[in-house]
């Protein structure tokens, strides 16, 4: 098979006239790699290279404030707190996001305001670091502001203060592609239709891998029974005229079968894509947490109330000193225990 022809001196030029700045994000496998390669109008005497489909090496000028976020694991809860902490980072630092090619929330999302690149452009930068420590459930104030070129930021950047200023734009970057979009609300529709229902509550309910020793050491407690049928009962009684729909999304469906089979539930296939049952909850008149990033998406999204569970992580445990509870729950959201 013939390979395309590259022409690196006008791939150079175009680069060198971005008059934006860029943060490049990029995804190897499961781990995410968010680049980030800043383009100004005035150039320093850095320099940093970037690989090619020909694996020659080029340098570019560039100046400062290049903050970078590489090898992260985590699934579509985790990487969208990072995409929404990098999107307001640059935001705040005048900067344009650049992904990759391959970046996995393309597919859920309909992404704006960001480039696209091949990731072999992204794949080879030396970098500076800042870290969050460890404390991914806390707001740095400092990882707002980027100073240094070609900056590491590591971290899970969990907490809603860092995109707090750019809330309407993190809600229509997260805009769902249309076909997903579409089957979540012909699935509630016919829920509403089947229980004659005027209000959808979304539930999320975790429990996979919640109850292994390793996730109790780090602090992981799962919600119990009670947590739920309390939050629902909550909700019954906040809409108390109405006629409402539990809709829950679940890893462990035995477990939901056993341990809320009430008329006013309905449970989510349990063979549904990850972005549907996201899409299904966040489409909800309002929202029951259980823990983890992924039921926080579905919450924030809602817009509506939000009942969390208040019981994780377990006091004093690595979780809980990682966490400041007011960086990471919005404070208008109802913490309950039991």
């Amino acid at each position: 098979m013939t390979r395309p022809v590259v022409n690196i001196r006008a791939d150079i030029r175009k680069y060198e006239k971005m008059a934006k700045h860029c943060i490049f994000i990029f995804f190897v496998g499961f781990s995410v790699s968010l680049f980030v390669l800043n383009f100004g109008w005035f150039y320093t005497s850095e320099y940093g290279s970037y690989t090619i489909s020909n694996s020659k090496e080029y340098t570019l000028k560039y100046g400062s404030g290049c903050p970078l976020i590489k090898q992260f694991a985590g699934r579509t809860g985790n990487q969208m707190f990072m995409f929404a902490s990098a999107f307001a980072i640059a935001k705040k630092n005048k900067m344009t996001l650049h992904v990759s090619t391959k970046f996995p929330l393309r597919r859920i999302f309909r992404l704006k305001w960001i480039e696209y690149r091949p990731t072999d452009i992204l794949n080879k930068m030396v970098v500076n670091n800042v870290s969050d420590n460890g404390e991914s459930a806390t707001f740095h104030l400092d990882l707002m502001t980027i100073n240094m070129c070609n900056t590491q930021l590591s971290g899970y950047l969990q907490s809603w203060r860092y995109f707090s200023t750019y809330t309407s734009e993190i809600k229509a970057q997260f805009q769902f592609q249309a076909s997903i979009a579409n089957q979540a609300q012909d699935y509630i529709k016919e829920v509403m239709k089947i229980h004659n229902a005027f209000i959808t509550v979304g539930v999320h309910v975790r429990r996979y891998k919640l109850d292994r020793p390793g996730a109790k050491t780090k602090g992981y407690r799962t919600p119990p029974v009670e947590y739920y049928h309390n939050a629902i009962d909550h909700f019954t009684n906040l809409y108390h005229n109405l006629n409402i729909a539990f809709i829950i999304c679940t890893d462990d469906y035995y477990w939901v079968a056993q341990n809320l089979n009430r008329s006013d539930v309905t449970l989510c296939n349990t063979h549904n894509p990850a972005a549907l049952d996201l899409a299904i909850l966040s489409q909800c008149n309002a929202s029951i947490m259980s823990i983890g990033s992924f039921g926080w998406w579905a919450a924030y999204l809602s817009e509506g109330p939000v009942v969390y569970y208040g019981g994780n992580p377990i006091p004093g445990s690595d979780n809980d000193q990682s966490m400041v509870r007011g960086d990471y729950f919005l404070p208008h959201w109802t913490s309950m225990l039991e």
